[in-house]
């Protein structure tokens, strides 16, 4: 398995003109992929580069903004879930595209993949970055499943650099189509965690520090949110389990149904950020029992904070809280026995979990800084450029 962040950057440097194209918007108002472009484009810019940042129309209050020197152009698309993100890749790419304004475009995600030999045929560096495997997630099936899965294959045959986030998915691009990739972890900034208190967002939700289990991320089936609330409605405790994020109507109101015996389970919708630092604050562990991520910012936030984790058994969990499972509480993916028993050992060996997540939060914060995620990003754009002289 290849890794091209082996092969050298381009020898000579010069500030580069970056176009950005896949994200919602800055500042983030939705976590994810702008969480981490929050970090990484404004530390670009203050190296140098220029970075334009092309939203989706719904989330830029105006045309033009400034981001901490990033400039957001708000650009049009069809505000439709299927459409959307495909529809503001094509609209951006008349003006992405304009001869010698950019020096190189940065895809996020695998459906603005599918215009990359239109940046190609331009002869503009094109890289794009893969968050994980869209086409496997539950709200795409049938036809959505087809586009994004084609996506993938454009996104490998016309994109000069790939950029994973997580070495699963490197070991996918190489073991499906010989392509080397280069791994980016994602980053987050944790100088706020020290300071950060447990505030009044608790006692809104009915909450005591230590006394509630915590999930934050979207509301989506892969994330298996179903399986914590059965589990934890099956355990015996006064704590509660507090939900954060919110999701798409329908399964946010099948999760609310199956909760809705227990008052015990608690949703508080999709929160601020210095809300859910609140929250990661007080709780007495996390968890994440998904089936299908790429590299969880939810989860990276919660070690960095130093809560204990209890996570399902995939290989990106792994990545960040060590192979062989010693800073973690892992259970098999569905596995609501497993994941009782799980909840039970977090609350009842609290000493133990909290000096197991305080060698785990500096085993990441040594080996995730948004430093080696600047570096190491800007080393493949200036190797992507250079390519094109």
């Amino acid at each position: 398995m290849q890794d091209v962040s082996a092969y050298p950057a381009a020898h000579s440097w010069r500030p580069l003109r970056i176009a950005v194209v896949g994200m919602r918007g800055m500042p983030s108002n939705y976590s994810g992929i702008e969480r981490v472009g929050e970090e990484l484009y404004p530390a670009l810019v203050e190296r140098g580069h220029e970075v334009t940042v092309f939203a989706r129309p719904r989330n830029s209050l105006t045309d033009i903004a400034d981001f901490r020197g990033v400039c957001v152009i708000r650009t049009g698309g069809i505000a439709w879930a299927p459409l959307e993100t495909l529809s503001q890749s094509l609209s951006t790419f008349r003006r992405a595209a304009q001869a010698h304004r950019f020096d190189l475009v940065h895809l996020h995600a695998l459906a603005p993949a599918l215009i990359a030999a239109g940046y190609r045929a331009r002869r503009m560096p094109t890289i794009l970055t893969v968050h994980g495997l869209d086409w496997q997630r539950a709200r795409w099936k049938g036809l959505g499943s087809l586009v994004l899965k084609q996506a993938e294959r454009c996104g490998v045959r016309f994109a000069n650099e790939i950029i994973v986030v997580s070495t699963a998915l490197q070991e996918y691009y190489w073991t499906s189509y010989g392509r080397a990739t280069t791994v980016v972890h994602n980053a987050l900034d944790f100088s706020e965690s020290e300071t950060a208190a447990v505030g009044p967002d608790l006692a809104r939700y009915n909450l005591q520090p230590g006394q509630y289990i915590l999930f934050v991320g979207r509301l989506v089936p892969e994330k298996r949110i179903d399986d914590a609330i059965n589990a934890f409605r099956s355990l015996k405790t006064d704590c509660k389990l507090a939900i954060v994020g919110s999701g798409p109507r329908r399964y946010t109101e099948y999760l609310q149904s199956l909760a809705q015996p227990d008052p015990r389970v608690i949703f508080t919708g999709k929160l601020e950020q210095d809300e859910v630092r609140s929250l990661f604050k007080g709780a007495a562990a996390f968890v994440l029992p998904s089936e299908l991520e790429g590299l969880p910012l939810s989860l990276i936030e919660g070690i960095g904070y130093g809560v204990p984790a209890i996570v399902s058994d995939i290989p990106p969990h792994r990545e960040l809280l060590g192979a062989d499972g010693s800073n973690g509480l892992f259970f098999r993916v569905r596995d609501t026995t497993g994941l009782k028993m799980q909840f039970s050992r977090a609350l009842s060996e609290r000493e133990e979990r909290r000096r197991v997540a305080r060698e785990a939060q500096a085993n990441l914060r040594a080996r995730f800084s948004i430093k080696e995620m600047v570096n190491r990003t800007e080393q493949v754009f200036l190797r992507a450029a250079a390519a094109r002289h």
